[in-house]
Order: C-alpha cells, then structure tokens, then sequence
C-alpha cells in the first residue's frame, strides 16, 4: 500500500497552502558547478592515487559526481574512489564491459532494461523492466547489468539527465527471474554507494510474494533514504499513475500509451556481424 500525506485533512477549513510548480522553486544555495569542479580536480590531484588522476581532464565525467553528491567536492571525490575500487573488486563485469558484447546486445534489443522516451513531471528518466520475456537460458543478470551501465552511462551525456536522476519501474508478472543473495549484494552495492547517479525512485508492479520477502531481506542493507525510495504497488497501477502518467508510459505491461518497441536507446544497437548475428535472439 502507498500511503500519502493528505494536506486537506490537516488544513480543513482554512485552505491548503498553496505549493509553487517545481520548476518555480528556488534551489538551494550551491557551489556553482565550475567552482566545484574546481575544487574536486584539487582534492583529486592531492590524493595518492594514479587511477584518479587519469580521470582529471574528463569534465563531463567528473559532473556526474558532483551531480551525485549535490556539488560537494569532497563527496564527489570519495564517490569517484569507491567507484574505482567497485570497478577493481568485480572485473567480472567491468573488464569485458562493451556495447559490443552480444549478450549485451541481446539485453539492450529486448529492452532489459528499456528507457522511455519521455521525462516524467520532474524532468527525471525512467528505466523499466518488464520481466515476463525474461529467460535465464537467454539472459544473464551480469549481462543485464552491463546493459544497465552502458545504458545509463550514456543518457548521462545529457547533464539535464544527470541533474534530474533516474525513476526505474520493473514488472514482475509472470517472471522466472532468479537473484542469488551474491548478485543482490553486488547490485546494491554498485548502485546505491559505488555508482554516480541520482536514483529518485523505485516502483514494483505485479510483484509475487516471494519479491516482498525478498524486499524484507534486503532493507536492512539499505540506506533509510534509499527505502524511502522503494513503492510497492501489486497489482493496482492507479496507485503508479498517481506517481507517473499513464499516458508516457509503455502500452506493454504498463497499459500506457507508448509503443514498447520505441523504448530502446538507438545509438546503443550494433548492427550485428558474422558472429552477433548468430548469438542474438529478440524475443
């Protein structure tokens, strides 16, 4: 169940306050990005470590950080260390890491995961997963995470992409998913503390019961702000809507009003050669 705030039971009979459209309020007081910019290429520079500094020129990198980390520099830089040392600790995914990679292909064309091509009411980015088509005899997790990277690394090439964030929705009806609790860890790890993205929100529709078991185990090992994140909706997708319109969100799983297949990022697919032509398979 979501439970909302409910403003008019509060102010009944004196009117709710009146809050300004989001793009009328007035952001915070911050560094201005260049300043912060700045002062992370400093810290980086006065840090004891080569992988860093090979890093110092890439601007449009380095702001996914400081994005990140609301423009503290300090932040971004320790965000940038524990990102190098995720990459260091699991050569598994990042050593082969490639657009190339055939069962990453397979995850991209068949939208594992899929992107929307347009932002919800707060400019955000929203990712999916319908889960149905999934097969383990045709898809990996460890390739679905590549694909997951790859994908948002390159909507992030876009700093509205990178101020704004990412909302991911997952379908689980009729899946055959399996996470063991070792991919889970790595997935948490790598999203929550290791990789420079703004996660703004999490939805789950049609989740059978072993999902929220599953989600019971895992909240512990989150941040209480990353719970907070979390909205479990079943089977009631009004309860979604109330969160993101209907009408940008695919027709397949959804019931919106976008054609699933203009859900993938063009310039992600390889047209396939000699040896991905016989690999890929498109469900």
């Amino acid at each position: 169940m979501i439970f909302q705030y409910n403003t008019e039971a509060e102010y009944a009979g004196f009117g709710a306050p009146t809050r300004p459209p989001v793009y009328l309020k007035r952001p915070k007081t911050r560094p201005p990005k260049e300043e912060a910019l700045t002062k992370m290429k400093t810290l980086m520079k006065s840090r004891d470590n080569a992988d860093l500094l090979e890093h110092l020129t890439n601007d449009n990198f380095l702001s996914r950080f400081l994005y990140t980390r609301k423009m503290n520099a300090e932040a971004s830089v320790h965000l940038l260390e524990r990102y190098l040392q995720f990459r260091q600790i699991h050569p598994e995914i990042f050593v082969s890491l490639s657009v190339e990679d055939p069962f990453v292909q397979m995850c991209l064309r068949n939208r594992f995961p899929g992107v929307l091509p347009d932002r919800d009411r707060n400019g955000r980015c929203i990712l999916f997963l319908s889960l149905r088509k999934w097969s383990r005899h045709l898809f990996s997790l460890e390739a679905m995470f590549k694909a997951l990277l790859l994908l948002m690394d390159s909507l992030q090439n876009d700093t509205k992409v990178q101020y704004s964030g990412f909302v991911f929705l997952i379908d689980w009806n009729q899946s055959s998913i399996y996470v063991n609790p070792k991919q889970l860890k790595t997935l948490i790890e790598g999203l929550q503390d290791c990789y420079p993205a703004r996660f703004k929100a999490i939805h789950f529709v049609n989740q059978p019961v072993q999902v929220d078991v599953l989600l019971t185990l895992v909240k512990p090992f989150l941040k209480e702000k990353t719970r907070d994140k979390i909205f479990v909706h079943g089977s009631n997708l009004s309860s979604l809507y109330e969160h993101i319109p209907q009408s940008i969100l695919p027709d397949e799983s959804f019931n919106g009003s976008v054609p699933v297949n203009t859900c993938i990022q063009d310039e992600l697919i390889v047209p396939p050669g000699p040896v991905t032509r016989q690999k890929l398979r498109i469900v």
